[in-house]
């Protein structure tokens, strides 16, 4: 009994400041070495050179083409002369050779296109946009999954430490039965029931053990790297949180499926301005010279500059079908947004429920576990002296190792569930710091 109170107050006094720098630590390694977050960070990348590409459509192009030509016969021009001198004989003007060079440079500067650079732009930003979020809803994931996988560590290792502790006292137990039946004190049954009991412990005990080895290889199959283990005892620290509505708008604001149905609303919005666009004029400046000077004819100019217009009137597909299904892209995205924002406030509140119940458990438990190690002093002294039954004292014991095991499962949800909602309302830092209090 003596050896119970020694570890429930080392459980309750456990100092949180190390197990925050411990919980701290081990997120910040997984940040660093998850190969699945670092190519989420690649993929944004990749999607911001877009929007760099994208802009570069406002600059102006350079061009440089050539070009060898072989004809099958040289270009002239025959001159009859007869009719400014009689008699006048027909003069041959050449004017291109059979083979020549034809080699421009030209530039040209988009002057007006209707929207359509812009509308590419940000059709590149709302694909920047959604990658953002699946990059944090795949860090959110990680995080519930790490918390659970750490918790579980402390979990497994506390109900080993129960089971043990339950193991000593029913082992204590069994060695008072065999003597006082051997005195003559209680009957063979007694001890039989002690020593029944004393095994049953022994087995829980190592089957704690074997669920604390799998949760530290479960822990440890996040890492890359080896890993310090978690080594401290859970306690309970209250959690502040906003209120209701800010909460819920936090939430909403920060959730990363909404951020992906606002970045396809977005790119589908881009597309329909593109379509817009389509049905106006696109107006440059050019300019080009010719740099195989050698074999220009006189026909040639040298360089030439101006401004080009391009219209098209009339193309391929239904310009017109196609804005269309923009907009009814926008709607949907306007649909799911509507919908998604309502399981967020729902899911919200469940989350919150979650810890309310936690809460109450815990506060619950702790005046029940008083009761049992009382009930248990009491039976222990009582069996001692022969006014009770064996079966008085193992009741007892199985009763407070009951209650300490659900003590600690309701921290373990109490944990996970505020796990859940920092990662909803993109609170993880809050979470770190609720394990170092001020």
């Amino acid at each position: 009994m003596n050896s119970s109170r020694v570890f429930l107050g080392l459980m309750l006094l456990a100092s949180p400041l190390s197990f925050a720098a411990d919980i701290d630590e081990a997120w910040q390694q997984l940040l660093a070495e998850h190969a699945g977050l670092q190519a989420q960070v690649e993929m944004v990348t990749a999607k911001q050179a877009q929007v760099d590409v994208a802009k570069g459509m406002y600059l102006p192009s350079l061009t440089l083409s050539s070009q060898w030509n072989l004809m099958n016969d040289e270009l002239g021009l025959w001159v009859d002369t007869s009719i400014l001198m009689p008699g006048g004989k027909p003069v041959y003007l050449p004017i291109q050779d059979k083979s020549f060079w034809d080699t421009q440079l030209t530039a040209t500067v988009p002057v007006f296109t209707g929207g359509k650079i812009k509308a590419g732009v940000d059709a590149q930003k709302a694909d920047v946009q959604f990658q953002q979020a699946e990059q944090t809803r795949h860090q959110n994931e990680l995080f519930t999954q790490f918390v659970r996988r750490y918790l579980s560590v402390n979990l497994a290792v506390e109900n080993e430490n129960i089971r043990r502790y339950a193991y000593d006292n029913l082992e204590q137990h069994f060695q008072r039965a065999v003597r006082m039946q051997e005195e003559g004190s209680i009957a063979y049954t007694e001890r039989l029931q002690a020593e029944v009991e004393r095994d049953k412990a022994k087995r829980e005990w190592r089957n704690a053990m074997t669920q604390r080895t799998l949760a530290v290889s479960a822990y440890q199959s996040l890492f890359f790297n080896e890993t310090q283990l978690p080594d401290q005892s859970l306690s309970y620290h209250p959690f502040k949180t906003l209120n209701d509505n800010a909460l819920a708008l936090r939430a909403i604001y920060n959730h990363p499926g909404i951020q992906q149905i606002s970045a396809q609303r977005a790119k589908a919005n881009a597309g329909l301005k593109a379509t817009q666009a389509d049905f106006l004029p696109t107006i440059a400046l050019f300019a080009n010279i010719e740099l195989a000077t050698n074999d220009l004819t006189q026909l040639e100019p040298e360089w030439a500059a101006g401004v080009s217009m391009q219209w098209r009137l009339f193309g391929q597909g239904n310009r017109l079908r196609e804005g269309a299904g923009y907009r009814a892209a926008m709607r949907a995205a306007e649909f799911s947004n509507a919908q998604a924002e309502r399981d967020v406030r729902v899911l919200l509140e469940q989350l919150q429920v979650n810890i309310d119940i936690a809460k109450e458990n815990i506060d619950a438990f702790e005046s029940s576990i008083r009761l049992a190690e009382e009930n248990l002093r009491l039976r222990q002294a009582a069996f001692a002296q022969g006014i009770s039954t064996s079966l008085d004292e193992i009741d007892a014991q199985l009763l407070l190792t009951g209650l300490q095991l659900e003590s600690q499962k309701s921290l373990f949800d109490y944990y996970v569930a505020l796990a859940d909602l920092c990662a909803l309302t993109a609170q993880q830092d809050q979470f770190f710091t609720l394990f170092n209090p001020r």
